[in-house]
């Protein structure tokens, strides 16, 4: 029998079969090969490059000719296809775990060898070059090439399971977004890339970030119709309907020009403030029970709360040596504390919220023309740095108050989100807060070699946005149910704030300090002899206890919803205030 293709095309069709899966083996390995050796900027062109020279050169008279022969149908997504055999067979030397790469990228070639042809047909018409399908007329199978980025760890489980399907962004294909080529700029990146290409491991990850997501969208959802972490309500002397705010509205009232501040600032240190609250004016207490608290006011408006101490706090983790995220954040708190150094004794007397070590850090732009990182944050940016390790407790307590905020009061959030958004607008560095929900992150701590901690003294926070919330959380060790009790003075309130305890309430709108629930004063001499009322002074700190606090500043809010300053806004005549009253109407009444 005469050997020609009309004669024995089925063995004729197995050896071009066979030919075609040894040359793309040789060109899958010098790819590889070239992908290590290769600068990242280059290793697009030459990727390409190589694949179709090598293709055109080796089999352009092999594949000019059809494959002749009966080739078997088979069924894949009900669709059957007579040439999906051919695309799909996995050749020998190719193991079980590169298989679908492997038939991806068999079916890459024979679609840029069709375009290929296609296109060297066409030139005398100046067409241009289009892809031909390959796979009896529907189009091309897309592939995972061996540098397209992997699944984003923000896509759904659904995107993660197609991943195997999307095609790798090419000049022909410009509707894709490659990533930058610095980020495989080094030997290692450029291993560790080709390593996530066959480890199919990483896929799980992305399925149970996305499983953590829901379930945590759940509690939320849980939480907002009350069946789960149901809160009390807690009521108050406070009218949200009258704010203390400025007359521009922006922020909250002086404490100079409170009423009663002098009679308030000197009951706190001479140490008669207990009577003052309890016997005088019959604040209420609101001690820890182990659940949830909103604060609201005599309309049943909230305008804080106060979220119970997770059990999740007390696990020991690995990641932290053992420590539980109680510890480790007490741990990075002292250890920034210790890397800054000692603040001056002018920062310190400077301070009125009290004589212990303190820090902020974040963006304002207080006196500033822009956004700009504060002086302190400036000064210290690897300490800084630092203490924002993605898998540090600080890290973690800025998404725990976030994620409160945002299902306690979400219009307030939502006005964060507002704020960034018009600030990106308008062009401005800094426009999207560092930590998450806030611009500012402020450590009080005990100086360092003291034991003496943080008690603060009666103060408003009159630089923050007036209709937000700053969250206060509590670190350290100490009694909690004698020591430092926090006092909302317009409110009528004095809140129990034990150790692991996140609370948010507007600082710039309520005078507010610690006070100790001893009835025995705490008091110190100089020389250390036995205490008398000439001799003493109140101790103005509580041992062991430290706090963080995360707020917003009105000035970053002036600059978005004015989009200049309150003075320059005045200058031209335009509106410069804000109206407090729809941002109260938008609050809580639970």
């Amino acid at each position: 029998m005469d050997d020609t293709p009309d004669s024995c095309p089925n063995e004729l069709n197995k050896k071009r079969k066979r030919s075609v899966w040894r040359t793309l083996q040789e060109i899958g390995d010098k790819m590889v090969n070239i992908f290590k050796s290769t600068s990242a900027k280059d290793v697009e062109t030459v990727r390409c490059n190589v694949t179709m020279d090598d293709l055109i050169a080796t089999h352009a008279a092999t594949m000019q000719d059809p494959i002749v022969g009966p080739v078997d149908d088979v069924e894949i997504d009900g669709v059957t296809n007579a040439t999906t055999k051919r695309q799909r067979t996995i050749p020998n030397g190719i193991n079980d775990a590169d298989s679908d790469s492997a038939a991806a990228s068999l079916q890459t070639v024979e679609d840029r060898h069709a375009a290929a042809l296609s296109s060297s047909s066409s030139v005398a018409s100046d067409a241009q070059p289009t892809c031909a399908p390959s796979n009896g007329g529907r189009s091309p199978v897309p592939h995972v090439a061996a540098s397209s980025p992997p699944p984003s760890p923000s896509s759904s489980a659904s995107a993660t399971s197609d991943a195997k399907t999307s095609r790798p962004p090419t000049a022909s294909n410009s509707g894709h977004h490659s990533r930058t080529p610095s980020s495989h700029s080094t030997v290692a990146g450029r291993d560790a890339w080709i390593a996530h290409l066959t480890r199919k491991s990483a896929r799980p990850t992305l399925k149970y970030q996305d499983f953590v997501s829901k379930r945590k969208q759940a509690l939320n959802n849980k939480i907002k119709a009350g069946t789960k972490h149901l809160a009390e309500v807690v009521a108050s002397d406070a009218d949200m309907s009258q704010p203390q705010s400025t007359k521009t509205g922006w922020s909250g009232k002086d404490y100079r020009f409170r009423p009663d501040k002098d009679k308030i600032l000197r009951a706190w240190r001479d140490g008669t403030m207990r009577q003052l609250l309890f016997r005088d004016m019959s604040f209420r207490k609101v001690p820890y029970t182990g659940r949830p608290v909103y604060l609201v006011d005599g309309a049943g408006t909230a305008y804080g709360f106060r979220a119970d101490v997770s059990s999740w706090m007390f696990k020991p983790e690995a990641v932290w040596d053992g420590r539980n995220f109680l510890e480790q954040i007490a741990f990075e708190s002292l250890r920034y504390r210790d890397e800054c150094g000692d603040r001056s004794q002018k920062d310190i007397d400077a301070n009125h919220r009290g004589d212990h070590w303190y820090n902020v850090i974040g963006v304002d732009r207080q006196i500033k023309q822009s956004p700009k990182l504060t002086v302190f944050h400036t000064l210290h940016m690897a300490q800084t740095d630092k203490l924002l390790w993605d898998k540090g407790a600080t890290r973690r307590l800025i998404a725990f108050a976030a994620d409160i905020l945002r299902t306690r009061f979400p219009c307030l959030a939502e006005r964060v989100e507002r704020c960034a958004a018009k600030l990106l607008e308008q062009g401005w560095d800094y426009a999207i807060p560092m930590f998450e929900c806030w611009y500012n992150y402020c450590i009080n701590a005990p100086r360092p070699g003291s034991q003496l901690g943080v008690c603060t003294e009666p103060h408003v926070d009159g630089k923050n946005l007036a209709l937000m919330v700053c969250a206060v959380f509590v670190w350290g060790n100490f009694d909690s149910k004698e020591k430092a009790w926090l006092v909302l003075w317009e409110a009528g309130l004095v809140i129990e704030l034990p150790v692991g305890v996140l609370i948010l309430y507007p600082s710039s709108l309520f005078l507010h300090f610690n006070v100790n629930m001893s009835a025995l004063p705490i008091v110190t001499t100089a020389d250390g002899q036995l205490p008398t009322p000439q001799n003493s002074t109140p101790l103005e700190s509580v041992v062991g206890r430290g706090s963080i606090v995360l707020f917003n500043q009105a000035s970053m809010f002036q600059l978005a919803e004015l989009g200049c300053s309150v003075k320059e806004a005045q200058q031209a005549k335009m509106a410069s205030t804000c109206d407090n009253a729809v941002h109260v109407a938008r609050l809580p009444v639970p």
